[in-house]
């Protein structure tokens, strides 16, 4: 195409040339018209290439820079190794030893964990979205769910999203747009409403077996619990993050794995929601 456009444009100033050239013989001959005609050629494809090879600067650029997020790369091909960062970590007392197996992050270090959980996940994350929690969904920021999309095409990560609701009404246009787009830059995504399903209607059950429904499953082997606190924000009592409980033990992981896979199999899809709520208008 970009060939096609050179020509093109050398083909029409040569042209344009010859024809003053016809006109006012004594200043340039049509041989000296079609020479600057060639000329022209080399000069649009010259910067033609130079813009894709800006244009391709910039998109390695922003590739790489997704890709070291805080500067941490994938080092490993598992999982595993970036557990093993966490726990040196809480050796360092950056993070906290609760046990063995068991780690909590601080709520000051939740979005750089995050991401870097994000970068080192190899085959599996299964995540849930609690709308009564995470109210602003921007609050792990956009290019972190890009940098997950981005992972999860580049090394064929499976990632789900759960999104739970509260009650249908709380499922506003820009909500289910950002949920759109999720599932555009290749997250699964489903959604489930609590008040639409009776064995998910009260959550306290969830949170007395979990202490919480805000969590994320990675390969099936590690269970990162988000812990909530209510918070009084402009007169209202809210709940919102308060630290992470980040853990490798097996039973609690397959508590967690078990709930999950029932609500996923209970819950819709963007489409089925999209028309249930298009029939309530």
């Amino acid at each position: 195409m970009s060939h096609f456009i050179s020509l093109l444009a050398s083909v029409i100033i040569s042209v344009i040339v010859s024809v003053l050239s016809y006109y006012n013989s004594n200043q340039t001959s049509i041989m000296e018209s079609i020479l600057f005609g060639l000329l022209s050629f080399f000069i649009v494809q010259i910067a033609i290439t130079s813009i894709k090879v800006v244009q391709m600067s910039k998109d390695i650029t922003k590739i790489k820079a997704i890709l070291t997020t805080d500067q941490i790369v994938k080092l490993e091909d598992d999982f595993d190794y970036y557990w093993k960062l966490c726990l040196d970590n809480a050796s360092a007392k950056r993070y906290t030893l609760l046990s063995e197996n068991c780690i909590k992050i601080p709520h000051s270090e939740l979005q750089r964990f995050w991401r870097r959980a994000i970068v080192n996940t190899d085959k599996k994350w299964e995540c849930t979205h609690y709308f009564k929690v995470h109210q602003d969904v921007v609050f792990w920021d956009n290019a972190g769910f890009e940098l997950q999309g981005l992972v999860g095409k580049k090394f064929g990560v499976s990632v789900r999203r759960l999104f739970i609701f509260d009650k249908q009404e709380d499922i506003v246009e820009n909500l289910l747009k950002h949920m759109k787009w999720q599932q555009k830059i290749g997250i699964e995504i489903k959604i489930l409403i609590l008040k639409n399903n009776e064995k998910w209607s009260n959550h306290n059950y969830l949170q007395n077996k979990l202490n919480t429904i805000d969590m994320a499953i990675v390969n099936d082997t590690y269970l990162m619990a988000f812990m909530l606190e209510e918070n009084t924000i402009s007169e209202e009592n809210k709940q919102g993050l308060n630290y992470l409980i980040f853990c490798s033990e097996q039973e609690r992981v397959k508590e967690a794995q078990q709930f999950y896979s029932d609500m996923w199999n209970a819950s819709s899809t963007i489409n089925q929601i999209q028309q249930m709520l298009n029939n309530n208008d």
